[in-house]
């Protein structure tokens, strides 16, 4: 019974099969072979070929490398061809605030700003003793009403 759902082979590769595997990339091609012999039967160490004793004096002695070829730097601009932001259409270019979300940042400002909390307004507690002044008359009537209501 050797299906999807009861397989019978071990699900991961032993260890030793990685390495007998054929075509392995670890393993050595014959040109690696013979310059990593070259290299053994060098006494020098690789770091102090690395650096020239000399300075080269002429091109065909140099190493040959790619970064001295071509345009070092930027071309002139529109600057130099005498063209504006306008006529280039830089001024056209949305910035941080167009490109936001709609109401982006308002909540934080509003927050910050605490808009109803600025102290313009008296708060409920404010003038107690004119509130209890006001409302003394109607404070004793109820006082008596229950006081005749307990006799």
């Amino acid at each position: 019974m050797s299906d999807a759902i009861h397989p019978t082979a071990p699900s991961q590769p032993t260890l030793n099969q990685a390495y007998t595997t054929p075509g392995n990339p670890a393993q050595s091609d014959p040109s690696e072979k013979s310059q990593a012999s070259t290299n053994a039967r060098n006494s020098t160490h690789g770091s102090e070929n690395a650096v020239p004793q000399t300075q080269s004096t002429s091109s065909d002695s140099a190493t040959p490398s790619s970064l001295g070829y071509g345009i070092h730097g930027a071309p002139p601009g529109e600057e130099a061809k005498g063209e504006t932001e306008e006529s280039i259409g830089r001024n056209r270019e949305l910035d941080a605030d167009q490109m936001g979300a709609p109401g982006e940042g308002k909540v934080a400002t509003s927050v910050d700003r605490k808009p109803g909390a600025s102290g313009t307004q008296d708060g409920l507690e404010s003038g107690l003793d004119r509130k209890k002044a006001e409302q003394k008359g109607a404070r004793e009537e109820i006082e008596s009403e229950k006081k005749e209501g307990l006799d």
